[in-house]
């Protein structure tokens, strides 16, 4: 009778434990995209040299918003320098990104779902066996062994291996 009730138990916790770590993956996932998205237009902003086109309290503000979006904050003299306008950004951006995945361990024939982001990129290519993906989204893999993905992500300025995950595989 117990242990009856401890199995029907966990096989109603476990799918609910996962949906909510798939959850939690994917709004963060998504706040990357969203941040992503700040620091592609305040980029595009601070690129800018004609002061018409880009007047100095819109500089002010996209400085603000890279260094708030930015994964690396914005030294103080050059987020000031920015905010002026007596500087702007290079012509070049470089890219970064995330890999994440939910569930990290499955057994034989199980998946899991790998999730990425991109900013500032033009391409992301998944190995090994998954190939170029959309600059953002979702996939399902089911590796029979152990497998570690990694992420490598382009523009014109190069590329750059942003991040590896693995996934586990327990036998049976």
């Amino acid at each position: 009778m117990l242990s009856s009730l401890a199995v029907m138990l966990s096989s109603v916790a476990v799918p609910i434990v996962v949906a909510v770590i798939g959850l939690h993956v994917q709004q963060q996932l998504q706040d990357q995209a969203v941040r992503r998205d700040y620091v592609t237009l305040a980029a595009s902003i601070l690129r800018e040299p004609d002061a018409t086109k880009s007047p100095q309290d819109l500089k002010a503000w996209a400085a603000d918003l890279l260094d708030q979006n930015s994964p690396t904050k914005l030294p103080l003299q050059l987020k000031q320098r920015l905010q002026s306008g007596s500087v702007t950004l290079p012509g070049v951006v470089l890219v970064s990104g995330a890999i994440g995945v939910s569930p990290d361990t499955i057994r034989p024939g199980e998946s899991a779902k790998l999730s990425w982001n991109s900013f500032n990129a033009d391409s992301v290519l998944i190995t090994p066996d998954i190939g170029a993906v959309p600059l953002t989204g979702t996939i399902d893999v089911s590796p029979k062994s152990t497998t570690t993905y990694t992420m490598t992500i382009s523009n014109a300025g190069g590329s750059n291996t942003v991040g590896t995950v693995t996934v586990h595989v327990k036998p049976k």
